[in-house]
Order: structure tokens, then sequence, then C-alpha cells
């Protein structure tokens, strides 16, 4: 039996193309499957949160190595990219196609490689990502371009932009007093009230420490504290939609005044 490690890779290449930065990304797949496996999905995860949705394009390529017949190989390549493609459905995707068989029976030839191009940074920066227009007291509305590292209540440097917007939305509006709310996506003692594990504290309180870690943003930044409060709700309210917009953190307005 060949060991798990010889046929699910991933890696990432990056280039300079043009005005445009281009990263590669690889799914591997086992012998015939087309179907996700645990590591794609967390290799589809890594580029949602490194990237903003509006700020990159998509270009997805299947193939297959050189076991079975050509007719077989490219419907097999074609299902890869299409099972890829729905994760990435509100993306702009410019082709996804397969490409059948590479001649060779190397394992690295069953694979979708996802190219993703980044638009230059003058072009994103003009990209708002949230709208802190709406201030009326109850509202929520999630905090949109916040992502934290995997497990833990890290928040990655992709996340700048939203958080400056948010600093200057409080900066703006003196007198709002907002909760921030910290959600995780699923609760593995199937109790919603239960958080999540945190890798980095070693205790459950991950959207608990979600929140904290946005409220600790913006004191360190100069807003006073009786502006700023937070909670973690765990499981409690979730979307109803995927994993990812499960975990989230959001602003609820409580006072005007």
């Amino acid at each position: 039996m060949m060991k798990k490690s010889s046929f699910i890779l991933f890696f990432i290449t990056s280039l300079l193309v043009a005005q445009e930065e281009l990263k590669v990304f690889s799914l591997y797949y086992a012998n015939d499957q087309f179907e996700l496996t645990q590591v794609h999905y967390k290799t589809i995860d890594s580029i949602k949160v490194m990237f903003l949705k509006d700020s990159i394009k998509l270009t997805l390529k299947g193939y297959t190595n050189d076991v079975g017949n050509l007719d077989y190989n490219l419907t097999l390549s074609n299902k890869r990219v299409d099972r890829v493609a729905r994760e990435f459905e509100d993306y702009l995707i410019l082709t996804a196609k397969g490409y059948g068989e590479i001649a060779n029976k190397s394992n690295e030839h069953r694979r979708v490689d996802i190219f993703v191009s980044v638009k230059e940074e003058q072009s994103l920066e003009a990209i708002p990502i949230n709208d802190f227009s709406t201030s009326q007291v109850g509202v929520k509305f999630v905090i949109e371009g916040l992502y934290f590292e995997p497990g833990t209540d890290r928040i990655l440097e992709t996340s700048n932009d939203a958080l400056q917007e948010l600093f200057t939305y409080l900066k703006k509006n003196a007198s709002i007093k907002i909760k921030l709310l910290g959600h995780i996506c699923c609760s593995m003692y199937k109790n919603p009230a239960i958080d999540g594990y945190n890798k980095r504290t070693r205790k459950s309180d991950l959207s608990q420490a979600r929140a904290k870690a946005i409220y600790d943003h913006l004191i360190h930044k100069g807003i006073q504290q009786d502006r700023v409060a937070y909670i973690g709700m765990a499981y409690k309210f979730p979307t109803g939609k995927e994993d990812q917009f499960d975990r989230r953190v959001e602003i609820e307005i409580i006072s005007l005044k």
C-alpha cells in the first residue's frame, strides 16, 4: 500500500508575471479519486484566508497520470477540476478545465493546479472591504476580511486593511460603542455552547479569544476601553451556510451616545 504522503502533497510556488503576482497551489489525489480530502480542504481554506475574494482571479487545471485509457483520464481530470471549482463558486474563475493524462505513471501527475493571480497592491488598496455606514443600536454585521491563524486567536497580516477600516470607523464616530461577538464553525463535543480549542492558549476559548484579539488591537490603537466590549458565542449562532461563514467576528452596536 502506498504511503499517504506519496499521493497527497501540497506546494506553493511564487512568480511575478507582468503587473500581477501569480501563486500556484497543487492538490494531489489517490488513484481514481476526485472527491476532496481533509488535506485538500486545508489548502483551499488557506487560499481563502490569504487572499481577499475580490482581489484574485483563478485558473484551474486538472491532470491524471497515464494509468487508464484516454477517455477515462480526460473525464477524471474534469471531475477533479469541477469539484474544486465548486469550492470557489463565489470567486472569479477564468478557466476550469481538465487536460487528461500526462504520459507518465508518476503519482504527482494526479493533481489539480490552482493558479491564483493577484492584482497589484495599488488596485487592492482601492477596494473597500467593509461598509460601516449603518449606525443603529442592535445592528450586527460581520467584519469582512478578518482572518486568523487556523485553530488560534492570532490575527493574520491579511486582516490589516479590515482592522484599519474598523479603527477609522470608531475614530470618526467617537460616540459609538460596540460589542465584538466571536463565533466558531462547529462544536467537537456536539454542544454549541462549548467554545473551540485554542492551540495557542491550550484552552477552549477560541471564539472569545478571537473577539478579544480584535478588542486588544483597538485599545492598543487608542480606542477607549469603555467603547468596546467582547464576548465569545461559541457555536450557538451558526449561519446555516458553509463552515467558513460560521468562523467570524461580528460587531453589535450597543450605544450611539
